[in-house]
């Protein structure tokens, strides 16, 4: 970056750019960022938006949201090519996002400190992951996958996260028959059964896109994990192989950070797994796979 607009953070090697820098990112970058900020629309399960991305495929993933009685699936599909999708469910203000990189997946309230945030995608990764930039102030936010906060007016802040049930479009719509989907709006449409990097999100893959620090080669770097996060211990990876090692369906009861959860795990039309808090009307519940 040119001279005065950057500045080194913290040991961790966070880039904290200020508003004129991130406007000279994307202005670079707007090529091929152009695909992201097509506009999106919410289609009905079964209808013909909904096919467009999901095709006849029951075992495609979406990340599921069911919030405020309402039920949301945001394929992955949308995310490779989009990467963040700003919704309204009920009275509140939502964003998924997806990084095709890290494969990774998450939802948050959009009202933080009592202010709206609209994301947009800002072109930058820290360790291969989506940053992300608030678009009415311009002011660059974070990546996706950290906690706590640690740029311009947001550092320190935590977002409350929502809880995404990664499970296939098929279990989903048998769950939540009335499901909403998010589909493309139809008078721009992209290539969206074409992951965009080839065989990089394959299990087989250890490649990164860009050299980081860190890695942790004990499973591979590719492989789905359900994560439950924790802003005082990190939280915990529950790794797809490990779940299926157990079983084609599997009720796992444990404690995460002081915390009883309820993992279920099964294979059946495609790989699903969700966490529960096991904790109902204060009593602490314990789970059990039935036949």
């Amino acid at each position: 970056m040119p001279g005065g607009d950057a500045q080194h953070g913290d040991p961790m090697r966070t880039l904290v750019l200020t508003s004129p820098s991130i406007q000279r990112v994307r202005a670079a970058l707007l090529p091929l960022l152009g695909v992201l900020f097509a506009s999106l629309i919410i289609a009905a399960c079964g209808s013909d938006d909904a096919t467009e991305v999901f095709g006849d495929s029951p075992c495609d993933i979406p990340s599921n949201l069911f919030l405020n009685g309402e039920a949301r699936a945001y394929p992955h599909r949308i995310g490779w090519h989009h990467e963040i999708v700003n919704d309204r469910i009920g009275d509140t203000w939502v964003t998924v996002s997806f990084c095709p990189l890290t494969g990774s997946g998450i939802a948050m309230d959009a009202t933080i400190g009592g202010n709206r945030v609209e994301f947009g995608v800002s072109g930058l990764l820290f360790s291969n992951n989506l940053t992300m930039f608030d678009r009415i102030t311009n002011e660059l936010y974070g990546p996706q996958l950290s906690i706590e906060r640690k740029c311009e007016r947001f550092r320190g802040a935590s977002p409350n996260l929502i809880a995404i049930r990664e499970m296939s479009w098929g279990r989903w719509k048998e769950l939540y028959p009335e499901t909403a989907v998010v589909s493309s709006d139809n008078a721009a449409p992209k290539p969206y059964f074409s992951y965009p990097y080839g065989s990089y999100d394959q299990l087989n893959d250890n490649s990164l896109l860009f050299p980081q620090d860190n890695v942790d080669t004990s499973h591979p770097l590719k492989e789905r994990v359900l994560a439950i996060r924790s802003s005082t211990t990190g939280g915990r990876g529950y790794p797809f192989s490990e779940l299926a090692a157990l079983g084609g369906g599997v009720t796992l009861n444990d404690v995460v950070d002081g915390a009883p959860v309820a993992i279920f795990y099964e294979i059946r039309s495609g790989e699903s797994a969700v966490a529960y808090d096991r904790v109902v009307a204060g009593q602490t519940l314990t789970f059990e796979m039935v036949d």
